[in-house]
């Protein structure tokens, strides 16, 4: 594998990490409900998931030099990372609609990729 390909692969992947970190924060801060208290481990973490996420659309950027390939990769992250938080969060099935959407997502993801 060349230098640029891996290199895209690890921003994408900071890209992924600041989207899940993101996502962790928010289903920690719901499943908290109203314990005000128990907010400041999700603020710690939204902290950490902006600088992954500025950095991982900057260095993305760089590398893909297309705005929507990054945005589309950074919109899939969310379609996979946040069902699976959910479950383990929530412990709810998807519905079938769910995992249509979820599907699609992920072609798209593949097909602004690879066309």
């Amino acid at each position: 594998m060349s230098r640029n390909v891996l290199m895209k692969v690890l921003w994408l992947l900071i890209l992924a990490a600041g989207e899940f970190l993101s996502i962790y924060a928010e289903m920690i801060a719901s499943k908290n409900g109203r314990n005000i208290h128990l907010m400041v481990k999700p603020a710690l973490i939204v902290v950490l998931w902006g600088i992954c996420l500025m950095l991982g659309y900057l260095l993305s950027y760089m590398y893909f030099k297309n705005i929507w390939i990054v945005t589309a990769i950074s919109i899939t992250a969310i379609f996979i990372i946040e069902p699976i938080l959910a479950w383990i969060f929530f412990h709810e099935l998807p519905t079938r609609w769910s995992i249509i959407g979820f599907f699609c997502g992920v072609i798209w993801m593949l097909a602004t990729i690879f066309l």
